[in-house]
């Protein structure tokens, strides 16, 4: 019976046009039923992710760098999309904290971050971290300094076939840029042409939303009927919601990377074009070439730094 009333309640609220549960993220309040940003915390909301991206979306060293802030409260943060201005039960949303792009953005780290299996407690992030991931085992290299103190990248997985196996981190730097300053033109057309396919798929779910969408639209010209603007709305928000534009890698910027040289580009500025472009290096086992997968290119892969 409690729960009938729970759900009842909860009902006859989204059809005043209410927010049914009044919990609001970071940055965000529940003003007079609707959702807007908080008047003192918007300001720090998006300084946090900023902050978060400043440090490629690594939240257990933000979470050490601020006190207050958990690890998992702060995953669960910036993947709340309430931040990209998806608020079901409100009609027209709420004002956006972060842009698709930066989101687009975020996702990847985040999930890059997930699958390099990095130790909780590394305090810097180099060149190719979570980039270099062996094609025996898919793991991530690890980075090897020897007694020499030259930088090495080698597979550090004990059961791997090509454990102890390494490659000099400044050949690789080497290929990578040589690879994006051969290829940039040729791949700017094919990701276009792949990106435009791309766009023009969508998923299951969204098909079926947008079917459901259209058919109350022609319920709603038959007649005025009870809780129809809500079911509405909230399909809406939904099909927007499933329908974010597809964002890639600025391949015509690349060019103009490519023009102004990247030979003389520091580690950090390197790291961000690598990010950017590079879905990941594959290391093979060979001690002198690595091959590349480009995002948003189906099928590019480059080895020796040629496409």
């Amino acid at each position: 019976l409690n729960s009938a009333k729970v759900k009842d309640g909860l009902a006859r609220r989204r059809a005043a046009g209410h927010r049914a549960i009044g919990y609001c993220p970071f940055g965000y309040a529940y003003i007079d039923g609707v959702i807007v940003p908080h008047p003192e915390n918007w300001g720090p909301a998006r300084e946090r992710w900023e902050g978060l991206m400043a440090l490629e979306m690594n939240c257990h060293a933000y979470a050490r760098l601020n006190e207050g802030v958990s690890v998992s409260g702060l995953k669960n943060w910036v993947r709340n999309p309430m931040l990209r201005g998806i608020v079901p039960d409100q009609k027209g949303g709420a004002k956006p904290l972060i842009s698709p792009e930066e989101w687009e953005k975020a996702k990847r780290l985040l999930d890059r971050r997930s699958q390099s299996r990095v130790p909780v407690g590394v305090q810097r992030t180099h060149l190719f971290s979570s980039l270099i991931v062996c094609d025996c085992c898919g793991r991530s290299l690890h980075r090897h300094v020897t007694q020499y103190h030259r930088v090495r990248w080698k597979c550090a997985f004990a059961s791997c076939d090509w454990f102890g196996r390494s490659i000099a981190e400044q050949l690789v730097r080497q290929q990578a840029v040589e690879a994006l300053q051969k290829g940039s033109h040729l791949m700017a057309q094919a990701a276009q042409r792949a990106n435009n396919a791309k766009a023009r798929q969508k998923p299951l779910v969204q098909v079926e939303a947008e079917n459901k969408l259209a058919a109350l639209l022609q319920l709603q010209e038959s007649g005025d009927l009870p809780g129809l603007d809500t079911a509405i709305s909230s399909l809406r928000d939904q099909v927007a919601a499933l329908a974010a534009p597809v964002v890639g890698p600025n391949w015509e910027g690349l060019s103009e990377l490519v023009a102004g040289g990247l030979d003389s580009a520091t580690d950090e500025e390197l790291r961000v074009i690598f990010l950017e472009f590079f879905e990941r290096i594959r290391f093979e086992g060979n001690p002198k070439a690595v091959g590349f997968e480009l995002r948003g290119l189906p099928g590019g892969d480059a080895k020796d730094g040629s496409l």
